[in-house]
């Protein structure tokens, strides 16, 4: 046989098999251009399992001990993209939740948590490394922007992806926003490391799987933490969107000394795909007020068992809450303490003033200016107010009082400001006295 006839099979062969190898090594863009407007129908389960160690400092018997936590969490919502584009991350979005289910058991108590039907609706803005929740129905309560807070804000999840074309086996670091997105870590060190494992099709869609695992360490609510992360996630290249997440991991709970005071395992699936809804659409987004203001971003203070219920701007914050009296703090200075009184008990304004002047005394205070009390009509009954100017331990302060009298049950309020916040305290705790509904406290 001639040697052409021999070298031509072998070198169709050869460019055979060059071309194979050429089409294996395809590369692929997996990039998600979010921009307004952009609607996705979320769905998403958490179930977590573990132990946390209590020291002798953090029980009420001061005996350490170890408790054991589990709990699951069950998620549905619509969200719209609110600002936004190729050119920056996305730090508003507009939800409207279908389901929010939060169960746990801590120490063998059974708790539950959720939201309203009437603020299901909410705005969501992205604020260095939180989530800060409004609802434009109106006002939340603590635990609802809390369950919110610790859900993960899914534009955030575009910092798995690679910056630019990737072939199969390739690895690349993800961003750190995604790294606190899925640990809920703050000041983060470690990594999480992808790779485009396969492309395969799948319910007649063509995905891309990447694995993507590491050990991060950082602060969180509960202190200095340790997460070990392991996944996957696919990426629909028809759609060009990151449709479906899994994650494994272990959380350690880590003492000032770095060693483990608690062990959590969990694991957290999320299906994300393009969907309009028409509760989301131009003509409803147009009649909502999106942005924050003075009124959609209150909070509700809500507990049947107190019978007690009011709203309060956000930079206050409830330090204490029983049957007597409910305590807050104001952000930079001042605090109010609101007194539960049965109506028989409850001080008229005069008396009421009389008290204060009497215990400024005792505490050695001067006072400089004072308003006796004027009487106004609230929403539910007679509302007494009035203040003092006053110097007290060489400071000023300003001194507000409230003595409120409804048609079962009757409250004092008594604030403290600095002198240099006290316009814009004053005018806050009136508001908040004004919400105020004292109802018979139930079970």
């Amino acid at each position: 046989m001639p040697a052409r006839q021999l070298f031509l099979p072998c070198l169709m062969l050869w460019f055979g098999c060059f071309h194979a190898s050429v089409m294996a090594q395809d590369s692929y863009r997996l990039r998600e251009a979010l921009a307004a407007g952009h609607q996705y129908r979320v769905s998403s389960r958490a179930d977590l399992t573990g132990s946390i160690e209590l020291t002798a400092d953090m029980t009420m018997d001061k005996k350490a001990r170890t408790i054991q936590v589990s709990g699951t969490s069950v998620i549905e919502y619509d969200e719209r993209i609110i600002d936004g584009d190729i050119k920056g991350p996305v730090e508003k979005t507009f939800r409207i939740y279908r389901r929010m289910e939060f169960k746990r058991k801590v120490d063998g108590q059974d708790q539950e948590s959720g939201i309203r039907g009437e603020v299901r609706r909410m705005v969501l803005f992205k604020h260095k490394h939180a989530e800060v929740p409004f609802s434009p129905d109106g006002p939340l309560t603590y635990a609802e922007i809390d369950v919110v807070r610790t859900d993960v804000f899914t534009p955030g999840l575009i910092g798995l992806l690679p910056k630019g074309d990737v072939r199969i086996g390739d690895r690349w670091e993800a961003d750190q926003r995604a790294v606190e997105e899925l640990t809920d870590l703050q000041q983060v060190t470690g990594k999480l490391e992808c790779r485009l494992q396969e492309v395969a099709v799948r319910q007649g869609r063509r995905l891309a799987q990447v694995s993507f695992a590491g050990t991060i360490t950082g602060m969180g609510d509960d202190g200095p933490g340790k997460h070990q992360v392991e996944g996957y996630y696919f990426f629909d290249l028809h759609s060009h969107h990151l449709s479906y997440l899994y994650v494994d991991g272990v959380s350690h709970l880590l003492d000032q000394q770095g060693q483990s005071r608690g062990r959590i395992e969990g694991k957290y699936v999320l299906t994300r795909r393009l969907e309009s809804s028409p509760d989301l659409s131009d003509d409803v987004v147009k009649r909502l007020s999106l942005e924050p203001n003075a009124e959609n971003t209150l909070l509700l203070f809500d507990q049947p068992a107190l019978g007690v219920r009011f709203t309060y701007p956000r930079r206050w914050t409830v330090q204490k809450a029983d049957a007597r009296q409910i305590l807050l703090d104001a952000q930079g200075g001042g605090g109010l303490v609101i007194t539960l009184e049965p109506l028989t008990q409850t001080p008229s304004g005069k008396q009421f003033q009389a008290e204060a002047a009497t215990t400024l005394q005792k505490q050695g205070a001067r006072i400089l200016r004072a308003e006796p009390p004027q009487s106004m009509r609230g929403p539910e009954g007679i509302i007494e107010r009035f203040w003092f100017e006053a110097e007290l331990n060489k400071q000023g302060v300003f001194l507000d009082y409230y003595t409120l009298r409804h048609a079962s049950a009757g409250a004092t309020f008594a604030g403290h400001y600095p002198l240099r916040d006290a316009a814009v305290l004053q005018k806050e705790v009136d508001a908040t006295a004004r919400s105020l509904r004292l109802i018979p406290p139930r079970k």
